[in-house]
C-alpha cells in the first residue's frame, strides 16, 4: 500500500484501521475534515508531516503482518457474515451480562454513587438503540445488500 500525504484523510482511516488512532491522537479531524489531504491537515495543525507518515507506514505494516482482511474489496456478502459472525453475535452475548452486572453493581454501591442510576439509565439506551440497529441490519438492510449483490 502506497501512504502519500497526497491521500485524503478519509482514505487513509479506510484503507489503514488503526489510521483513526494515529490522527486522534494529533487531533486531526478525519470525520468531517475528511475530504482533506494529510498534508493540508499537518499544516493546518502545525505537525511534521513526516512522522504521521511513518506511524501510518508502521500501521500498514502491522496490518499487512498480521493478516488482516483488505474489507474494502471484500465481497459484501462475506462482510455481513463477518458482522453477524463477530460483532453482532459479540454484543447480543456480551450486552446482557454488562446489564446483569450494571445491575449488581447498582444494587451494591446505587446509595453511595447515585450516579450509577444515571450511568446504567444511559447504557440501558445505549443497549435498546444498539439492539433496534442490529435488528434493522439483519431484517431489512443486509438482505437488501446481499439481494443487490446477487443481482
Amino acid at each position: 500500500m502506497v501512504i502519500s500525504n497526497e491521500k485524503t484523510l478519509g482514505e487513509l482511516v479506510a484503507e489503514i484501521p488503526g489510521a483513526a488512532r494515529i490522527l486522534e491522537k494529533y487531533r486531526i479531524d478525519y470525520c468531517c475534515g475528511g475530504k482533506h489531504a494529510l498534508e493540508a491537515a499537518c499544516l493546518e495543525r502545525g505537525i511534521t508531516q513526516e512522522v504521521i507518515l511513518s506511524e501510518l507506514e508502521q500501521a500498514a505494516t502491522l496490518q499487512s503482518q498480521t493478516g488482516e482482511r483488505e474489507w474494502n474489496t471484500t465481497p459484501l456478502r462475506e462482510l455481513i457474515d463477518h458482522i453477524l459472525c463477530s460483532h453482532h453475535a459479540y454484543l447480543k452475548s456480551e450486552l446482557p451480562r454488562i446489564a446483569e452486572l450494571f445491575d449488581k453493581v447498582v444494587r451494591a454501591h446505587g446509595d453511595r454513587e447515585p450516579v450509577l442510576f444515571q450511568v446504567r439509565e444511559i447504557f440501558t439506551a445505549l443497549r435498546e438503540e444498539l439492539d433496534a440497529h442490529m435488528m434493522r441490519e439483519e431484517l431489512i438492510l443486509f438482505p437488501a445488500i446481499a439481494e443487490l449483490e446477487a443481482a
